[in-house]
């Protein structure tokens, strides 16, 4: 029965089972200003109806695909791929619960044994710790069973169970520093665990960011952009693709990683140029600045631009050349003044050089 004969019928609390297709619509009019015609169409219809039958209770379409499926991991040519480390620790999480409850279980029977009674106290209730039992002749309580767990090695059973757990939730890798039994560690050895968690976690940070992130970010601009939210962009960003920057903790810590990199060839540069000289000028240590800073995520007004940067170049270089002309022009001035100075004899050399001037040779 469709939902139109349930309505009309007065069947206002049936359930009907509904099914929502997002697909790409192929045979769309692009220049329909339709929403039927838009480049993905949405579909609702009956999920009992099929067919040139099936019952479509609503009809529109979207822009852009609407829907966020980011995969935790995937396996080969696998499509769907797992949604996260849940589904691995599963069965842990399961068996922890079941490990913990019957842990409870061993605790409360030693706490709080079961017992026989007699007969006469039967409407007593339970026998608290301090109470006063009236009794005629001799009445012997005592538990039913004597239960004796080993409760150390349950303990263990389950200390183990949660550190399974936590690896799979990668819980080692966050705190790999905090978890340390050392007292101190080389910051080469700080950068080195954190190119390792990154290596393990790195995969995942980038199907994240190419099918959860940035698909969210384009479909919120695409949305503000079609409700007139957004303000009309400056002419120096006509034409321009923006490009979205993360700032969140690992996406910093995954940037870092470049700067052991840029340190590492800057040390190497300063080691070869120590016997060659002339390798320094493969180096380009302003680059090696901006890609430094932009792995930081340091603010963009600490770093000059390049054109400020060859503007101070070029001031500092006129700077040095006027004052090594003043410089050389005051060491002429100084040999012209000690050369007037100078007395001049007849047997000295100023004296033959100015006779042989006067002579017209020289």
């Amino acid at each position: 029965m469709s939902v139109r004969q349930r309505w009309e019928s007065g069947d206002t609390e049936g359930w009907v089972s509904v099914c929502h297709v997002i697909e790409p619509n192929d045979d769309r009019d692009s220049q329909s200003p339709l929403a039927i015609d838009k480049k993905f169409r949405s579909i609702y219809f009956e999920e009992d109806s099929k067919g040139a039958d099936a019952q479509v209770l609503h009809q529109s379409g979207f822009d852009s695909f609407p829907i966020l499926t980011p995969r935790w991991d995937i396996a080969g040519e696998d499509i769907y791929g797992t949604s996260c480390p849940g589904m691995d620790a599963l069965g842990d999480v399961k068996g922890l619960q079941e490990a913990v409850r019957k842990y409870a279980m061993a605790v409360d029977s030693q706490i709080d044994p079961a017992v026989q009674v007699p007969t006469s106290l039967r409407n007593h209730g339970r026998i608290l710790p301090g109470d006063r039992v009236p009794h005629d002749g001799p009445t012997k309580i005592e538990a039913i069973h004597s239960v004796n767990p080993n409760l150390q090695a349950m303990q263990g059973y389950i200390t183990n169970i949660e550190q399974r757990i936590s690896r799979t939730w990668y819980e080692d890798l966050f705190l790999m520093l905090a978890n340390s039994n050392r007292s101190q560690i080389t910051a080469r050895e700080v950068a080195e665990r954190h190119e390792e968690k990154l290596l393990m976690l790195g995969p995942v940070l980038e199907r994240l960011h190419n099918e959860l992130l940035d698909p969210l970010i384009n479909r919120t601009f695409d949305i503000m952009q079609e409700a007139g939210i957004l303000p009309p962009a400056p002419p120096e960003l006509q034409g321009i693709d923006l490009r979205v920057e993360y700032i969140s903790v690992l996406a910093q810590a995954q940037r870092m990683v470049a700067t052991s990199g840029v340190e590492q060839l800057a040390g190497f540069v300063g080691q070869l140029s120590q016997i060659w000289p002339e390798v320094r000028h493969k180096f380009d240590p302003a680059q090696a600045i901006d890609d430094y800073a932009a792995a930081l995520g340091t603010a963009p007004d600490i770093v000059k631009a390049d054109d400020e940067y060859e503007e101070a170049l070029e001031s500092e270089a006129q700077q040095a050349a006027e004052a090594s002309k003043a410089e050389q022009t005051m060491q002429g001035i100084q040999a012209a003044q000690q050369l007037a100075r100078t007395p001049i004899d007849e047997n000295s050399g100023l004296a033959e050089v100015a006779r042989m001037t006067e002579g017209g040779s020289v």
